[in-house]
This record gives C-alpha cells, sequence and structure tokens, in this order.
C-alpha cells in the first residue's frame, strides 16, 4: 500500500515543474531579444548603406518586445529581480512579518489571476475576429496577446506557489542571495 504524498512534497514537485517552465519561458524571450536585436542591426545597415529598409522591422519587432517581456515576467518573479520595497516589513517579526511576506504574493497572485483572465478575454476576442496588424506587413496579432495571457498565467502560478511556500515557513529560494 502506498503511502499518500504529503503536501510538501507535491509542493515541491509543481515548483521544480513549474521552475523548468520558468526558464524554458525566460530562454525563449532571450533569443526573442537576441532575434530583435539582428533585425534592428540589419533593418539599420540595409537602409544606411544600401537604402533599402527591411520590411515589417518595425512591427515585428514591437510584437516580439511584448513577447520578451510577457514571457519573463515570472521567472523574474522566481530570482527575486523584481522591484521590492521592505521599508515598512523590515521592522517587524514574528507575526506581523510573516502576514507581511504573505501578504505580496497573496496580491500578487490575486491581481495576476484578474490580468491573466482579463487578457484571455481580450486575446480570446481578438482570435474571434481574426485581428491583423496593420502596417508595412500584415500578420494575426492574437497569437501574441494569447502569449501575454501565458505569460501572466505563468506569473499568477509562481505567485501561487510563493504563497504555499510561505504559508508553510519556508522561505523563498531567491531570499538565499539576499
Amino acid at each position: 500500500m502506498r503511502a499518500p504524498h504529503s503536501t510538501s512534497g507535491f509542493l515541491d514537485r509543481a515548483e521544480a515543474l513549474l521552475d523548468r517552465l520558468l526558464s524554458l519561458m525566460a530562454g525563449l524571450s532571450g533569443i526573442t531579444l537576441f532575434v530583435m536585436m539582428v533585425m534592428v542591426v540589419a533593418n539599420t545597415l540595409t537602409r544606411k548603406f544600401l537604402n533599402w529598409p527591411i520590411t515589417g522591422v518595425f512591427e515585428l519587432t514591437a510584437s516580439m518586445l511584448t513577447l520578451a517581456v510577457f514571457l519573463a515576467l515570472a521567472y523574474t518573479q522566481k530570482v527575486g529581480a523584481h522591484i521590492s520595497v521592505d521599508v515598512v516589513s523590515r521592522h517587524f517579526s514574528g507575526g506581523p512579518k510573516k502576514l507581511f511576506e504573505l501578504s505580496a504574493p497573496v496580491l500578487g497572485a490575486v491581481c495576476f489571476a484578474w490580468a491573466t483572465y482579463a487578457s484571455w478575454l481580450f486575446a480570446f476576442e481578438s482570435f474571434e475576429m481574426g485581428e491583423q496588424e496593420w502596417g508595412s506587413i500584415t500578420y494575426p496579432i492574437w497569437p501574441v496577446k494569447m502569449l501575454v495571457c501565458f505569460g501572466l498565467a505563468a506569473l499568477t502560478l509562481r505567485y501561487l506557489v510563493e504563497v504555499f511556500l510561505v504559508a508553510r515557513g519556508g522561505h523563498l529560494s531567491h531570499e538565499d542571495t539576499q
């Protein structure tokens, strides 16, 4: 007979799985930034030396920048690289400090769950109407909006993991380096 899995073991496995996903998303974000850089440099050089700009670079880099930012949000939270202010909480200890430590990921989870839901509605509407980006090139914009929703959902999940980590008395992995 198998012993039931503990909540702690489940949380550790869920966090490890989410961490792998967040690392993959951060890698994709970095690749997106690199491709953007190559496109902008190539466009600048062809415009300067050949008087021939590359069609669509402006439109594509705008969408790519959105992807780069939203794909990296949750990873940035995981490593503790978002700006945090501890002016009030650093003066507390014990229960009040724990309450402050728990309030940030709870509020983050609630706010970003709402943002995920709202962006999903926005992205789904864009999909249904076949929304396109119009400029020097035309391409569907709904996939970008769907990936924004995915990035927000990953951030929401990261905040939820942090809620459970703090609630069980643990500390966040990025606190080791601060």
